[in-house]
Parts: C-alpha cells; sequence; structure tokens
C-alpha cells in the first residue's frame, strides 16, 4: 500500500488483471501518478520477458563464438593433423551444448 501512495511513484503497472486491485489502486494512488493495466501491461511484460531471452541467446553466442575462435587459433598454432580443426570444433559445440543444460 505504501507503493501506490508513495508521492515519488510516476508509474503503477498492474500485471493482475483483479478488479479489486484495480480499484485500490485508483482510490490510493496519487493524482500525478499513472497506472499502466490490462493488455498494455501484458505488452511491457512480454518485451521484458523478450529482451531477457534474446541477451542471455547473445551471451551464449558470444561464448560459443569465442569457444570456437580458441579452438581455430589452437589449430593454426599447433597444427597436428588433418582433423585438429574438427575436433576443435566439435568439442567447444558438445561445451556449448553441455552448458545449456
Amino acid at each position: 500500500m505504501n507503493l501506490i501512495r508513495n508521492e515519488h511513484v510516476d508509474l503503477l503497472i498492474d500485471v493482475t488483471g483483479d478488479p479489486a486491485m484495480e480499484r485500490l489502486i485508483a482510490e490510493n494512488k496519487q493524482e500525478r501518478t499513472q497506472v499502466l493495466s490490462g493488455a498494455a501491461s501484458k505488452l511491457l511484460w512480454l518485451l521484458v520477458q523478450r529482451e531477457r531471452e534474446i541477451q542471455s541467446y547473445v551471451l551464449r553466442s558470444e561464448k560459443l563464438a569465442g569457444m570456437i575462435r580458441d579452438g581455430v587459433k589452437d589449430f593454426l598454432m599447433k597444427p597436428i593433423g588433418k582433423d585438429r580443426l574438427v575436433k576443435a570444433v566439435s568439442s567447444a559445440v558438445e561445451q556449448h551444448e553441455l552448458s545449456r543444460l
């Protein structure tokens, strides 16, 4: 309740979908406080979730690229046969897949 009445709050996001909560917020919020609810709050929530997924994907991709780069560098620095690059890339991909578990 303190958060709803707080004079420093500019925006409240109601994701409950509960009409009782909507009334409670309307009755207790500061006049200048805006309320985001319904489909708009759900859209915002979905955007935040998607952004989190994208950041996770980028991080995993960067790790995989680094493992491949290290494998290629290792291959170029110590060529010990035709299959070394394939093994290095295979190992990097396997490590990436294991890290996803």
